[in-house]
């Protein structure tokens, strides 16, 4: 029984089924909050980069933050 188990998992891994480096959190967290706040503002911050023509700069460089 252990030998299949463990070619089940072996199966659910190859197949990208488990990914042994996620993390999860406490949606109710600190952090959960201090992400939600991010996210949020991240939305405003483009939005206010699309309605004003002349910010090509600015949004290029707040991309850049956001992706490093």
């Amino acid at each position: 029984m252990l030998y299949n188990d463990s070619l089940n998992l072996i199966e659910e891994l190859y197949f990208g089924n488990i990914c042994p480096n996620e993390e999860s959190f406490d949606k109710r967290s600190r952090y959960a909050s201090f992400l939600k706040t991010i996210s949020v503002n991240e939305e405003k911050l483009n939005a206010y980069f699309k309605a004003h023509t002349g910010a090509e700069e600015e949004q290029h460089l707040f991309s850049q933050l956001i992706n490093a």
